[in-house]
C-alpha cells in the first residue's frame, strides 16, 4: 500500500487528489497491471469515499516533508522555498487541498488538537509564502528585473 501511495502522489499533477489517482497508481508499478483498480479495490486500500483522498493527500504531504529533509538548505527561507518548489506540480490542485482537509477534516487530529487549533495561522502563512514564492519565480524567470 506504501508504494501505491508513493506512485499516486507522482499522479496528482494529473489527476488532482482523486480516487482515480489512487487506482492508476498500479500502471506505474514496475510490473504495471493490466488496468486501472477497480473503485472496491481503491476503497479496500485506502478507504471509503473521501476517505482515500484524506489517505493520498496525506501521503502527499509525507512526501513533502521528506522532500523538504532530503534538500541542503542553509536556512529555513530555503527550505520553506523547497517545499513550495515541491508543491509547483500540483498547484491547481492545493484548493482541493484545503477544501478536503477543512471542510471534511482530517482522520489524523482531533478538534481538541493544539494542531488543529493553529492550522489557520499556518495555512494563512502558507498562502503569504506562496505568493512570495510566484513573486520570486516569476522574478527569476523574466530577463530584466527592476529593483
Amino acid at each position: 500500500m506504501t508504494q501505491l501511495l508513493k506512485l499516486a502522489t507522482t499522479l496528482v499533477r494529473h489527476h488532482g487528489f482523486t480516487r482515480t489517482a489512487l487506482a492508476r497508481s498500479v500502471l506505474a508499478l514496475p510490473e504495471p497491471h493490466a488496468e486501472p483498480l477497480s473503485d472496491s479495490a481503491v476503497t479496500a486500500l485506502f478507504g471509503q469515499g473521501d476517505a482515500a483522498r484524506r489517505t493520498l493527500i496525506d501521503a502527499w504531504l509525507d512526501e513533502g516533508r521528506a522532500h523538504m529533509r532530503a534538500v541542503p538548505v542553509d536556512g529555513v527561507k530555503r527550505a520553506l522555498l523547497a517545499r513550495l518548489e515541491y508543491n509547483v506540480p500540483a498547484l491547481s490542485h492545493l484548493p482541493e487541498v484545503c477544501s478536503i482537509r477543512l471542510i471534511i477534516g482530517s482522520h489524523r487530529y482531533s478538534q481538541d488538537s493544539p494542531r488543529h487549533l493553529d492550522f489557520s495561522r499556518l495555512r494563512d502563512s502558507a498562502f503569504r509564502l506562496l505568493i512570495c514564492f510566484l513573486r520570486y519565480s516569476t522574478q527569476q524567470a523574466s530577463p530584466t528585473r527592476h529593483v
